[in-house]
């Protein structure tokens, strides 16, 4: 064979001298993704490569690696599988990196956010298919413990119809009932922290507990109320508000923010979510029949009119601790796009929040059909002529024109707000802007409000965040209240201090003026009254004192 069919390790774009690299897919704070032709067996992969500064420290090699190890031999349509890890040394550089399949489609995440929420038929199906390969891993003993928008990929048609769903992304697997601690996210060491994505993290793994299979159902549960409504089951202001919800608030209804989700699948995410683990489905086998069954077709009872010969016919739990510490995980690379389709980037585990822009639309169907009904023609009495003589029929009536309920739009995007109200069969009519501390173009309200009724074609007015907000009045106030209250209105505040006559600790001026709208982010000085300093005492001149002269003892000989 020729020296290409076997390439040498120093070649030009070889990583670990196989992988041909074709272009980034993504990068995180551990590793960056590569699409990359296999030079050995062919075919286009994903290729994880440890940064080249981490990957100095064994631990982080050793921790890196663990990922691939712990999957490589569980084989399912569902999983994206290994192909190959290691370490290639080169040059004296040690390239630590993993080869996977490279799944058809995008991220759960980014097709939510280019192309809409998922119908609820849709949805089932993609958590029928992840359930499939959560259960080839909890056959295993393993538990993914990161089931996330970013780590599922979906292939979808142009009708929408799901051709594949696969999970990515298994930098957190471990055995069943292990924790997520560790003292950094690739948990290379021991430390008192909690890795995990806050968005949609089970309770127990928020706590540091170990966590079972039923972890990772919570996890898909969080995910398909974002398939569903366009944002993450808690959305809060904070981590640590984020974390109280998943420990205490009641699980959400995605039928509550967006229509035609059926009851029957609320019920399944919102049993899932429960926030004891023995309260969830028993398997994930047993959450993807309770699935099927929410969008499965009901049946109905009729009769018939039948003759008098023949028959009818009928057609549990431990006591919360305060939460840990919590390492959350930066964003997965997303995928790019090549060819004929999408290619998605391994997700990488990493150490920022996940933010997720609230895009959410309407599932419901288009307008209601106005029917006409017919009315009975009558005939008027004639008289006894030759030629009967019949009457007109009276106009045909149409049927009341059924209301349609105004579905919540509050905290979509306006585009998102837009779509949800023309499935329902409205239209947007004026949108305007206010002062807010919500990201610029969050609809913050509708005219008529959530609930209203109007005529098919009615018009919603919206009124959206303009992106700025006006500066807190925080004149006189206490410091800390005034920083406070000027992060609260979405501002980054900046303190100095000014001596002053006013009490010490006290605000005496903010930068920009109060009530000035600026945009979100500003910086805003605040001043503080500081205490002018304490006289320094000054020291009177010590004058010596003079020295007596002794006086001379008579009869003494000087």
């Amino acid at each position: 064979m020729s020296d290409a069919e076997h390439p040498e390790p120093h070649d030009d774009g070889l990583v670990a001298g196989r992988f041909r690299v074709l272009g980034l897919l993504g990068s995180g704070a551990t590793a960056s993704v590569y699409e990359a032709l296999d030079t050995v067996a062919g075919g286009r992969v994903a290729v994880k490569v440890l940064h080249p500064h981490l990957a100095e420290r064994r631990t982080l090699r050793t921790a890196f690696l663990r990922e691939a190890e712990r999957v490589a031999g569980i084989a399912h349509p569902a999983l994206c599988g290994v192909i190959g890890s290691g370490v290639h040394d080169e040059g004296g550089t040690p390239q630590t990196w993993s080869a996977w399949q490279l799944a058809p489609g995008v991220t759960l995440g980014e097709h939510v956010r280019e192309r809409g929420v998922l119908s609820a038929r849709a949805a089932v199906d993609v958590g029928a298919r992840v359930l499939d390969g959560l259960a080839a891993l909890h056959s295993a003993g393993l538990v993914h413990r990161d089931i996330s928008p970013s780590n599922i990929v979906i292939d979808v048609d142009a009708a929408g119809r799901l051709r594949d769903a696969r999970i990515i992304d298994f930098g957190l697997v471990d055995v069943a009932g292990s924790t997520t601690r560790g003292g950094d996210v690739l948990r290379s060491e021991e430390g008192d922290g909690v890795v995990g994505n806050l968005q949609y993290a089970a309770p127990e793994l928020l706590r540091g507990e170990g966590v079972g299979p039923a972890a990772d159902l919570y996890q898909l549960a969080g995910v398909l109320y974002f398939a569903l409504v366009g944002g993450p089951p808690f959305p809060r202001e904070s981590s640590e508000a984020t974390i109280r919800a998943h420990q205490s608030a009641p699980p959400p209804t995605a039928s509550v923010r967006v229509g035609g989700i059926p009851v029957s699948l609320d019920r399944v995410i919102v049993r899932a979510m429960l926030k004891d683990p023995d309260s969830r489905f028993a398997s994930a086998n047993e959450m993807r029949a309770a699935l099927a069954a929410s969008v499965a077709p009901r049946t109905t009872t009729a009769t018939t009119p039948v003759a008098a010969t023949t028959k009818t016919r009928v057609f549990a739990p431990v006591a919360p601790t305060p939460a840990d510490p919590v390492r959350v995980r930066e964003p997965e690379p997303e995928p790019g796009r090549t060819g004929a389709g999408w290619l998605w980037g391994l997700g990488l585990v990493a150490a920022a929040l996940v933010v997720a822009v609230v895009v959410a639309l309407s599932s419901g169907g288009g307008a209601p059909t106005v029917r006409e009904t017919s009315t009975p023609i009558a005939e008027t009495p004639v008289a006894p002529t030759p030629t009967p003589t019949v009457s007109t029929p009276p106009p045909v009536t149409p049927s009341a024109v059924p209301a349609i309920l105004v579905p919540a739009v509050e905290g979509m995007t306006a585009d998102a707000a837009r779509q949800a109200l023309e499935r329902a069969g409205l239209a947007v009519g004026e949108i305007r802007q206010t002062d807010s501390v919500q990201s610029s173009g969050t609809v913050l309200g509708s005219d008529p409000a959530a609930g209203g009724s109007l005529t098919p074609g009615g018009i919603v007015s919206l009124t959206v965040a303009s992106g700025d907000n006006s500066v807190p009045d925080v004149i006189g106030v206490p410091e800390q209240q005034a920083t406070e209250a000027v992060a609260a209105a979405g501002f980054t505040p900046v303190v100095t201090r000014q001596i002053s006559e006013a009490p010490t600790g006290t605000v005496i001026s903010v930068q920009p003026s109060p009530a000035t709208s600026i945009p979100l982010g500003t910086s805003v000085t605040i001043v503080v009254a500081a205490a002018p300093p304490a006289p320094v005492p000054t020291t009177p001149p010590v004058t010596p004192t003079p020295t007596p002269t002794p006086t001379p003892t008579p009869g003494a000989t000087p």
